[in-house]
């Protein structure tokens, strides 16, 4: 593990940037910026100066962004959380907007006047560019947004229920909808309104290097990348570790020690703070924590393609020591 690029409080978010391919954009603090690891540019907002001001780049002001969506090369939508709203960025003359929701007013309020409470992650529905989900995390719920109409819903949840739902992204079916919250991991089948856990447990923990998947536990998941139906990665932020999830296995494996820090290296000695983000681009696994983003070389010949080497290895011997076993 190496250190990309530095950033002034924490990586919440990041995607590859569309406005400057090539680039990451990322969420730092109250404030959204680029960077292609040598030289990082602010395009809104002040990374440690939290606000409301409706105005143009960095004299505009947020209460901390932790998720956003660009919907187009030019278009980013944020959350902005701690004044219940999403704003709407504009690339090219860094105007910013409100979206939806109300500024500093918060509630559970559908329709064209609707409210939130902490939006907390957003994504783009991938059949349909129009629709957006919001995880509400002060609210437990995940809304739905309609760009053409401004109209906004709240999706139905069975006996699972959602618990400070946070960050989300898609499985490769684009139907289910991947949500962390703050002890768990689960999906929602668009398609079916049902929604089932996926990994985790009710309660925080922390566990070994190695652990069968029914006795893991986690503490504030976050950002989940799915590489197939059965294999998952995600960011365990307070156990201060990458986490790598595998049905099939039925184990789950970590990447750094699991002490807070912030050292580069090794997986057996590197340490991680607060890992929040995580984004795959080219050959790396880009991990956004407190103050830094770091990264992760990938191996194309490894047992499992887009996992760092580490991990990759820990996993392989994990399973021929239980087969050994057996």
């Amino acid at each position: 593990m190496e250190t990309f690029a530095q950033a002034q409080s924490y990586v919440y978010h990041m995607e590859p940037d569309l406005f400057t391919p090539g680039n990451i954009l990322f969420s730092d603090g109250s404030s959204l910026k680029t960077t292609d690891g040598s030289t990082t540019k602010s395009i809104v907002g002040l990374a440690t100066s939290a606000g409301y001001v409706y105005s143009k780049g960095t004299s505009a002001r947020f209460s901390t962004i932790t998720g956003f969506k660009q919907i187009s090369r030019t278009q980013v939508v944020v959350c902005d959380l701690n004044n219940y709203i999403l704003r709407l960025v504009d690339r090219v003359d860094l105007s910013t907007e409100i979206l939806a929701g109300s500024s500093r007013s918060y509630g559970l309020d559908d329709g064209y006047a609707a409210k939130f409470k902490t939006p907390y992650g957003v994504v783009q529905d991938p059949r349909n560019p129009d629709k957006l989900f919001i995880s509400d995390y002060g609210n437990n719920r995940i809304r739905s947004f309609d760009m053409k109409t401004k109209f906004t819903s709240t999706l139905p949840f069975s006996t699972v229920g959602y618990t400070y739902p946070n960050s989300m992204s898609f499985g490769p079916s684009n139907d289910g909808l991947i949500i962390s919250t703050n002890h768990y991991v689960m999906m929602h089948s668009l398609s079916q309104s049902t929604q089932q856990k996926l990994f985790g447990s009710p309660t925080s923990g922390s566990d070994t290097v190695i652990s069968p998947i029914n006795d893991a536990k986690f503490n504030t998941p976050r950002d989940v990348i799915a590489l197939s139906d059965s294999l998952f990665i995600m960011a365990d932020r307070s156990n201060h570790v990458i986490r790598v999830v595998d049905h099939e296995s039925r184990l789950v494996t970590r990447l750094c020690s699991g002490e807070a820090g912030t050292r580069d290296g090794p997986s057996e000695v590197c340490a991680l703070s607060s890992p929040t983000a995580l984004m795959l681009q080219g050959d790396y696994l880009y991990i956004g924590d407190y103050k830094t983003i770091r990264r992760v070389k990938c191996e194309s010949d490894s047992p499992y393609k887009q996992l760092s080497p580490i991990s990759a290895q820990l996993q392989y011997q994990s399973i021929s020591s239980l087969q050994s076993v057996s």
